[in-house]
């Protein structure tokens, strides 16, 4: 078998953003060389057949440098597979094969990879309570101080800083 990766995870709430930054960490570590994997959590309960039209954005991860890239949700995949057991763990754990240097995963709030989490309003905040090992908070709106988490916080339009910040830390957890 291959490695395990690092995995790191962006989370939020249904149009915070969270697929737009997965394609730009994508574009920004692939021009670099690194060797991408992504896995999308979708939650919308849709059931076979119709996985083949659920989701487009693993597709979206895919054109924009992800080496490997699947979709799972109500344990049916698009890497097609069907299980009863899947978790996060086994899609990682089988991603191992492909040696890969990162993993971003898109959704499965409740898992405990380090986690980039969007913000799209205020109303969005109990989220970060609810939520466990977040590295940064990447918000809509300015609202950095009502977040208090001992985490950096960025606004949305402030790409180049927390491009930054990712690239820092991706180096840290080396």
């Amino acid at each position: 078998m291959g490695r395990i990766s690092k995995v790191f995870q962006i989370v939020g709430y249904k149009n915070s953003g969270k697929t737009t930054l997965m394609k730009i960490l994508i574009k920004e570590l692939s021009s670099l060389h690194y060797r991408v994997g992504t896995i999308k959590h979708h939650g919308h309960g849709t059931k076979p057949p119709e996985i083949m039209e659920f989701n487009k954005d693993h597709v979206e991860h895919f054109k924009n440098g992800a080496f490997v890239s699947m979709v799972e949700g109500n344990q049916v995949g698009q890497l097609l597979f069907q299980s009863d057991q899947i978790t996060l763990e086994t899609i990682i754990e089988f991603y191992s094969v492909f040696s890969l240097d990162i993993i971003l995963v898109e959704g499965y709030k409740k898992e405990a990879y380090p986690k980039i989490v969007l913000i799209r309003s205020e109303d969005d905040l109990h989220l970060l309570k609810s939520i466990t090992n977040i590295l940064c908070v990447i918000t809509h709106v300015d609202c950095r101080k009502k977040i208090n988490g001992p985490y950096p916080c960025f606004l949305i339009k402030d790409k180049e800083k927390y491009i930054e910040w990712f690239f820092r830390t991706l180096e840290e957890k080396a």
